[in-house]
């Protein structure tokens, strides 16, 4: 609890989700099931990680809630609808990575940056 307040006093915030492999007792096939591990961090600093079976917005709702700050994200919607909700400012690096970069794009980027 005391690292998640760390990381929401920051005024930016850098947030992603990843699959991890689980095996769940209460089913009675030995099967591998898919979930979640999200990652919510500063960059240079603290970084929390957040085990979750599903992929929906629940994860990054629960985590950010109260947080008023940057959130780079890259693009899922799971965190958009919550950062209207948040009053964030959502920096999506899929402007970036897929697509070739405008110049407006990066100095926006690089600005939300050095404004933290």
């Amino acid at each position: 609890m005391a690292m998640r307040k760390e990381v929401l006093r920051g005024g930016y915030i850098q947030a992603d989700e990843t699959t991890v492999m689980v095996q769940r007792p209460e089913e009675k096939k030995s099967r591998n099931h898919q979930a979640y591990l999200w990652q919510f961090g500063n960059p240079g600093g603290t970084v929390v990680f957040s085990f979750h079976l599903g992929r929906g917005g629940e994860a990054a709702e629960t985590f950010l809630a109260g947080y008023k700050g940057i959130l780079q994200i890259d693009g899922y919607a799971g965190y958009s609808a919550g950062a209207k909700h948040w009053r964030v400012r959502e920096i999506s690096t899929s402007a970036i990575s897929r697509t070739p970069p405008t110049c407006a794009t990066v100095i926006f980027v690089l600005t939300a940056c050095f404004l933290c």
